[in-house]
């Protein structure tokens, strides 16, 4: 196999690899699940880097959460961190366990009963959404909320039909509502949000490109050249697309672009909307 350039992505090979490692180690158990799995990038000028992974490790049963950097190069655990009052990214088992919770609740059925949706509940979509943190002394350990909207079947679009002011505030670690929100009574919109039902436009003139002498870059593994400039291109789970190295005409121009973060929270002060930070 070819050894990666140290700025290459992760491969499903080398996350294998560091998984056996952690196995080895003795860091896993049934219930041990991987939040977030990202390169450790060496440092500027680093002559010889280790490849190196860091795995987030969320204990599902207590809700406990470390970080671990292994070395790929040496097979050994580098160090090991616990992630303290945060908490790692939702995994896709626990949205459906949002979920399940929901429409197990006595609660959320009684408010939907009350707002005349029992026949709905069926195909009711329950959004997990993150809390954020608002120091509310019963929203300790790993938290969720979860809005409802109305669906006609599993197929169908769920957005265009939301239950406002229905809010449930979930436990996930002890799989339990911690208090349900009903507040206000807005109607459900009854006009469908399908964009299939919408017949696609016919007006639109063709389009057509082509480069009959091929591409004007040059593309070797993870290394793009273009008219003078040169760079790495990268990505990974926290940030998306990186880029490395970025040079024009041999000379250096940065050694590494991101956007590690972007928030947009909701200006919106009801109780079903002051929390969303996307």
């Amino acid at each position: 196999m070819t050894r990666p350039h140290p700025l290459d992505p992760l491969t499903a090979d080398e996350l294998t690899a560091g998984r056996a490692i952690l196995a080895d180690e003795g860091q896993l158990t049934a219930t041990t699940r991987f939040p977030a799995v990202l390169p450790v990038e060496p440092d500027k000028g680093d002559a010889a880097p280790d490849r190196r992974v860091q795995y987030t490790l969320l204990d599902t049963a207590t809700g406990h959460a470390r970080d671990v950097v292994v070395s790929l190069t040496k097979r050994e655990v580098v160090s090991t961190e616990d992630c303290g009052d945060g908490q790692p990214a939702y995994l896709f088992e626990e949205y459906d366990l949002a979920a399940s919770i929901t429409k197990a609740s006595p609660e959320w059925r009684a408010a939907m009963d009350r707002r005349g949706l029992s026949d709905r509940i069926e195909h009711a979509f329950c959004a997990p959404l993150a809390p954020g943190f608002f120091g509310r002394p019963d929203e300790t350990g790993r938290v969720i909320r979860s809005l409802t909207f109305l669906r006609d079947d599993e197929s169908d679009s769920p957005w265009a039909h939301p239950v406002e002011g229905l809010i449930v505030h979930i436990n996930l670690t002890e799989q339990r509502v911690i208090r349900v929100e009903d507040v206000g009574d807005v109607p459900v919109p009854p006009e469908h949000g399908r964009y299939g039902d919408v017949p696609a436009r016919t007006t639109l003139k063709p389009i057509e490109i082509t480069q009959p002498e091929g591409p004007s870059f040059v593309v070797d593994g993870n290394e793009v050249t273009w008219e003078g400039w040169k760079l790495r291109v990268g990505f990974n789970a926290r940030e998306g697309l990186t880029l490395h190295q970025i040079s024009f005409q041999d000379r250096s121009v940065l050694h590494r672009a991101s956007v590690p973060e972007m928030v947009v929270p909701y200006g919106d002060t009801a109780p079903g909307r002051f929390w969303i930070s996307y």
